[in-house]
């Protein structure tokens, strides 16, 4: 029998991670901070477990399920001034929660500026910071957050949540997923301060006075 269905898995890579330090937005009465770039799908990517009881019965073992227990893991690449490590480090001292959205940009629905993406979103601790200072390897980590409670990845009707474009500090990530390190460079942008997706258009090109008038004021030959 003939079918027109097809597997298509989804791609790995296209899980990124964003966050927020939301105990310090809410002490310091932030509203208006938008959700920035955290890392990629971590090595050991996510966990959702529940805690097992076993009831032993003559015929057979009875099982009920308890309490939920997530985690999120994230690689995060630090950046050379290492702002980043900085921050998660005070978080991590002072003991405060961060806002994290796993977002999968296999997902991506609309058009611009009005784009929605599948996300889910948890309320995290981060009990370890480690950094891999692997020889010429970046200055990295795979961060393990502990979630706490439970993630919000559907809706009461079973429908995943969803970002609107608006919720992005930088919304170009939904342009170019994973691949927006750095953008295209026309050469005479390259001493621009490095800011994500800093692209200079050809209408911001440097003007090269055409007319022939020399150093003196005098027009030359």
């Amino acid at each position: 029998m003939a079918t027109t269905s097809e597997v298509r898995a989804q791609a790995a890579d296209k899980i990124i991670y964003f966050w927020q330090p939301i105990d310090k937005y809410k002490k310091q009465g932030r509203a208006d901070k938008k959700i920035e770039m955290l890392g990629l799908q971590g090595a050991t990517s996510t966990t959702n477990t529940k805690s097992v009881t076993t009831t032993q019965s003559k015929t057979a073992a009875i099982k009920t399920l308890g309490q939920t227990n997530q985690q999120r893991v994230v690689d995060v690449i630090f950046d050379r001034n290492n702002e980043l490590f900085y921050r998660l480090y005070d978080i991590w001292e002072k003991e405060e929660h961060i806002g994290l959205w796993r977002v999968d940009m296999n997902f991506i629905e609309g058009n611009k500026p009005n784009r929605t993406v599948v996300a889910e979103y948890t309320e995290c601790l981060i009990p370890n910071l480690p950094t891999t200072e692997a020889l010429a390897g970046a200055l990295q980590a795979n961060l393990t957050f502990e979630v706490n409670g439970n993630a919000r990845v559907i809706d009461d009707n079973g429908n995943p949540y969803r970002l609107n474009e608006s919720d992005f500090e930088n919304p170009t990530v939904l342009d170019e997923a994973i691949q927006f390190f750095y953008d295209f460079s026309h050469g005479y942008d390259n001493s621009q301060p490095s800011t994500p997706q800093a692209a200079v258009t050809p209408q911001q090109r440097p003007v090269t006075p055409t007319n022939n008038t020399g150093s003196n004021g005098n027009k030359t030959e």
